[in-house]
């Protein structure tokens, strides 16, 4: 039986769209910003809640395919590729487009991970010198920490 496997599963699954114990969920804050919320920048260098949320995707998905057995692809961390820009066309279909990046992501994560088996939790992953266990926790920390930034922005 894989109990922890599972247990990281209801962790994604309850951070995405069900009742975390740290607060509401991902669907139910992002669900809330609108376009123009999402492309807004109180400052030059602030980051807005859609290049956090392409940050966040944008980890979440190498995440996947790493989980997917391709250990060959990376992020540099402040490169284009961790923080991408802003589209050049700040429209309501692109931050839905972001959106639906995001659903599918949680769809492929959740199958990736129903996949795996207890036993490889204590393993070396993806070839980081990290277990699958440690970035399984700080996938999650990760995804929380921006949720975090990105509810409080749009109260702003």
């Amino acid at each position: 039986m894989n109990t922890s496997i599972k247990h990281y599963v209801t962790s994604f699954e309850n951070l995405y769209e069900g009742e975390p114990w740290f607060g509401r969920s991902m669907t139910s804050i992002l669900e809330e910003v609108s376009p123009s919320q999402a492309y807004k920048k109180a400052t030059k260098e602030q980051h807005s809640i859609y290049e956090i949320l392409q940050h966040v995707l944008a980890w979440r998905e190498l995440f996947v395919k790493r989980l997917n057995g391709d250990t060959s692809t990376s992020i540099q961390m402040n490169s284009e590729l961790d923080w991408p820009a802003l589209p050049t066309s700040q429209t309501a279909g692109n931050w839905k487009k972001l959106l639906t990046r995001l659903s599918e992501n949680q769809q492929e994560l959740v199958k990736a991970l129903n996949q795996k088996k207890d036993s490889v939790l204590a393993e070396e992953f993806a070839n980081s010198q990290a277990t699958l266990e440690t970035h399984l926790e700080g996938n999650l920390q990760h995804d929380i920490y921006h949720l975090g930034q990105i509810a409080i922005l749009n109260k702003s």
